[in-house]
């Protein structure tokens, strides 16, 4: 268990950019010739993808309801005039 929780670490340090360019050369030909180990990386790498592109959505989806609150409830209706008097 121990070994997999290393191993995950030295993925995602290498993956972010952390550590000093040896270990990171050191790394690399780690995962030319270990075939799992680039295995390993690779699905590390589309699981930070997924996660972004999740935050992403959510974020969007957050913006999408301030925007419609903002534009359609009357009590916002001076703060939408003088956004929409910007673009005049």
């Amino acid at each position: 268990m121990r070994t997999s929780l290393n191993k995950l670490q030295e993925i995602e340090q290498y993956l972010i950019r952390e550590g000093d360019i040896a270990d990171r050369l050191v790394f690399e030909a780690r995962t030319i010739v270990d075939v799992d180990l680039a295995g390993e990386v690779s699905l590390q790498k589309e699981t930070y993808a997924v996660i972004s592109q999740y935050g992403r959505r959510r974020l969007k989806a957050e913006l999408d309801a301030v925007h419609q609150q903002l534009f359609t409830l009357s009590r916002y209706q001076s703060f939408r005039e003088k956004i929409l008097g910007l673009f005049k």
